[in-house]
């Protein structure tokens, strides 16, 4: 099986490697470039889902795959502050277009981020000068960094690319 990831972010492609071969281990997992035609750093649950199936509708029209993975990050607001999270859409080429969508879960943001978001930051850079790294998203991720290393970017992805994928390990239950 040939499967598609709508990014070249080596995290992303990471998560969706495990998280395929505890599903089918027979499988190839190539990384693209692929749009997401949102904002840089979406804030709506929707216009994160968005995002996630954008990139992977691309890979389906533009590569010869049998799956298709989009992953896209966000915030939200929330009367608690602004969490940040990740949508995972997964797409199949064949005739009934399954399209599974899973989260990969959320946490807090610190509130002197969530102010440089707010007055229109993305979250990747600013991690990047908050903490004297470069391109931490490509790494452990912010979720990395304020769990002190107990989840990192990557099993958070796959967590959310598992879920993603019920309705294929499951499709009896949702037809």
């Amino acid at each position: 099986m040939k499967i598609a990831v709508g990014s070249k972010n080596p995290v992303k492609i990471r998560a969706v490697k495990v998280a395929l071969a505890k599903v089918w281990p027979e499988n190839k997992v190539i990384g693209f470039d692929a749009p997401s035609r949102v904002s840089e750093q979406p804030k709506t649950e929707n216009e994160a889902i968005r995002g996630a199936k954008n990139r992977a509708k691309f890979c389906l029209e533009n590569y010869q795959v049998d799956i298709a993975v989009g992953i896209e990050g966000f915030t939200v607001e929330s009367d608690h502050g602004m969490f940040v999270s990740a949508w995972v859409a997964v797409l199949d080429n064949n005739n009934n277009n399954t399209i599974g969508l899973g989260n990969a879960g959320r946490f807090l943001l610190p509130k002197n981020i969530s102010a440089k978001i707010r007055a229109g930051g993305e979250l990747g850079p600013l991690m990047d000068q908050f903490f004297g790294d470069t391109n931490l998203k490509q790494k452990s991720g912010a979720v990395g960094v304020f769990t002190n290393g107990i989840v990192n970017r990557d099993s958070m992805l796959e967590r959310g690319v598992i879920l993603a994928l019920t309705k294929f390990m499951n499709p009896d239950y949702y037809k």
